[in-house]
């Protein structure tokens, strides 16, 4: 479930080039059935966990419906239901989430409201990406969520021509662990000079200890997670916020501003008005 998927070819394409390849998929399909689909993976030590995965159409994901191929929609109604159907199966659940703005420091509040409401049927962990960079890690009863895992192998100046690089930020990665010693955090560096990925350390993780890359808003209310947030920020380019408990109707007319403001920076890209190098962004 990410925003590239049809890049280069239909989704059955994929699809059927991964299953040739014994390669398990989640998170998209022909159609919204088979999108919705979770999928079981078991670890090195024979624990099974059934993954959920679910795109955000704000960022161009292509979702899909009842007749178009797409993947699994990152909606809460949605998320909701499946994951709800994942939790009547024996398996710890996680869901694995493409969200947020790109370069963006820190969760949406709705991603963050609906991360706990996860944890609160039941999820084990929700674990996020597409921003880019790294972001906070929260626990929230002992449950991670691991907003943004990073830019992870990435190759600097290779698409659209060379011309598409990220800011040294976005050199900082994350591989996260469940495992029988519980939470592991991999932390790596990558060199976008020649697109080698260095291995830095790794790190038992909790609720109760202090770590890098903890989130300083743990344990905020929602309420002062908004503050936060709208203080702290990142991307505020004729961006909106998503906050905690939004109105489904405020909900939707903020995503087809977003897809206006897309259409519009894409035809000011083709015509060579806007650049797609990041690195001098913040």
């Amino acid at each position: 479930a990410n925003n590239h998927l049809l890049d280069v070819s239909d989704v059955r394409t994929t699809l059927d080039g991964l299953q040739s390849l014994e390669l398990l998929y989640i998170g998209a399909g022909a159609n919204l059935h088979e999108a919705q689909n979770s999928s079981v993976i078991s670890d090195i030590d024979g624990v099974s966990y059934r993954i959920c995965s679910f795109g955000w159409e704000n960022i161009e994901c292509i979702t899909a419906t009842n007749t178009k191929q797409g993947v699994n929609p990152y909606t809460r109604a949605n998320v909701i239901k499946c994951v709800e159907e994942a939790l009547h199966y024996d398996e710890p659940v996680i869901c694995f989430m493409h969200w947020n703005y790109e370069l963006e420091r820190y969760p949406q509040p709705y991603d963050r409201c609906l991360a706990m409401d996860l944890i609160d049927m039941g999820v084990s962990a929700v674990i996020g990406c597409h921003a880019h960079r790294i972001q906070p890690i929260e626990f929230y009863k002992g449950k991670p969520i691991v907003y943004g895992l990073g830019n992870f192998l990435f190759y600097q100046g290779y698409y659209f021509h060379g011309r598409l690089r990220f800011p040294t930020f976005c050199e900082k990665e994350y591989a996260f662990e469940i495992s029988k010693e519980g939470y592991v955090l991999h932390h790596f560096s990558y060199n976008q000079f020649d697109n080698n990925l260095e291995y830095l350390k790794s790190e038992i993780i909790n609720q109760d200890i202090v770590f890098d890359g903890k989130a300083e808003f743990s344990g905020f209310s929602n309420m002062e997670y908004e503050l936060f947030f709208k203080k702290h920020r990142v991307q505020k380019k004729l961006l909106p916020v998503f906050h905690s408990n939004e109105p489904t109707a405020k909900y939707w007319l903020k995503s087809q501003w977003i897809k206006l403001r897309g259409m519009l920076i894409n035809i000011l890209t083709k015509i060579n008005l806007k650049s797609e190098n990041r690195a001098n962004r913040k």
